[in-house]
């Protein structure tokens, strides 16, 4: 550095005498060393090479600092930074923080108001250091209740298509969907031979459901069939009293009646419902049977006959007929009743017994 501020120092001083001597030539002081003192040509070289790179040294240096001296112009004239503005920008305030307010909703005004505008922002008191700022109240919840359990019927309505997905939930069934499938039990158990399951399991459908005539009458044909001829009647009873219309309890319940040799009690059972049974065959010929076991010849004739003039070709009520005839001693119009009834179709075993008859008869 030192060897660079020399040189500038000698250009400076160059310049200030340029003005009243001619300049000197550069290497003007450099003088040939005598021919003893020289020691050989690559020294030479060498030493003319290292003071050329010092000259461009001074020269780049000078070129620098000349081109990094401020002119008169530019330093004279101040630079502004100032930005232009237009409006003038409100000071910031140094109060409590703005809070900012909705803008009301713009209504037609009338023409005569002419005020200043509502203010958008509003300031906030400040809260004093004392006082916390107090948390804001939260309304207060609704309490939920839980629905009261409800228990799931199974409705009447039409099944619905179902959509693949089967649902877990347990159905309560009605006691009459109860009594109509121990109903079904019952009718598997008696084709599976197991009698007293079947028996249960019909009384307990009576239970639920005292309504329904099918477990009744099953349960009482069972008991007449096992000889239980009391129970079969309280049954049937009931089952009559319920339904009083009912045509197939009150021919078992007369069939008990029979039985257990009440004949009158029969053919009191069934003149009820003679305008319900006036189209059944196995009615007329229950009822003439009653009427013929109680004593009544005359009434079973007349049955006999009511029967007939609907059921011509019932070749049973012609045999009850000729009965009736033979018990009221009319030979003759027995003999033709039975004449009639071998007409129609017959039983092996009725047809036997109709041609015994007709070989005792004259």
């Amino acid at each position: 550095m030192s060897l660079i501020n020399k040189v500038l120092k000698d250009l400076q001083a160059r310049e200030r005498v340029s003005d009243g001597a001619p300049p000197r030539p550069m290497l003007e002081d450099l003088r040939a060393a005598p021919p003893s003192v020289a020691k050989s040509p690559a020294m030479a070289l060498a030493g003319v090479t290292f003071v050329v790179g010092l000259l461009c040294i001074a020269g780049a240096a000078a070129w620098y600092w000349y081109g990094m001296r401020p002119t008169a112009a530019v330093v004279s004239r101040p630079i502004s930074i100032t930005p232009k503005v237009s409006t003038p920008l409100a000071p910031k305030p140094n109060g409590p923080v703005a809070q900012f307010l909705p803008l009301p909703t713009p209504t037609a005004a009338p023409a005569t108001s002419a005020g200043p505008p509502k203010a958008i922002f509003e300031r906030l008191p400040s809260p004093s250091p004392s006082q916390p700022p107090k948390a804001q109240s939260l309304p207060p919840r609704p309490l939920v209740r839980p629905l009261p359990h409800r228990k799931l019927v199974r409705t009447t309505r039409p099944p619905r298509p179902s959509s693949g997905v089967i649902s877990r939930r347990a159905v309560l069934l009605t006691p009459v969907e109860q009594s109509q499938t121990l109903y079904r039990q019952a009718i598997a158990a008696l084709q599976q031979g197991r009698s007293r399951q079947a028996r249960s399991d019909l009384k307990k459908a009576l239970v639920l459901d005292a309504g329904d005539l099918r477990p009744r009458l099953l349960l009482s044909a069972l008991d007449v069939q096992g000889g239980h001829l009391n129970a079969a009647h309280v049954l049937l009873t009931q089952g009559l009293v319920e339904h009083p219309h009912a045509l197939a309890v009150a021919l078992l319940l007369a069939q008990v009646d029979l039985r257990q040799g009440r004949p009158e009690n029969a053919v009191q059972v069934l003149s009820r419902l003679a305008q319900t049974g006036a189209q059944s065959e196995p009615y007329w010929a229950l009822l003439a049977a009653s009427q013929l076991r109680a004593g009544d010849a005359a009434g079973a004739i007349v049955t006999y006959h009511q029967a007939l003039q609907r059921f011509a070709s019932n070749g049973a009520l012609w045999v009850g007929l000729g009965l009736a005839e033979l018990n009221g001693e009319h030979t003759r119009a027995a003999r033709k009743a039975l004449v009639q009834a071998q007409k129609c179709q017959l039983s092996p075993v009725l047809s036997h017994f109709v041609q015994g008859e007709l070989a005792q008869l004259p």
